[in-house]
């Protein structure tokens, strides 16, 4: 019963600060750069030896 409590009342402070059901609204373009790529790389370098393994 807490949860149901703690949940209704999380759910009315984001739709009182304007999160609530109307569409989302993108204030700017995220631009990916070298660095994301070279995360990514590293990602599937570590699953890729983890499956090898």
């Amino acid at each position: 019963m807490t949860s149901i409590r703690s949940a209704e009342r999380n759910a009315f402070a984001l739709e009182s600060r304007g999160l609530g059901s109307a569409p989302r609204t993108v204030w700017r373009p995220v631009a990916l750069g070298w660095r994301d790529a070279g995360l990514v790389g590293a990602v599937a370098l570590a699953v890729g030896g983890l499956v090898l393994v």
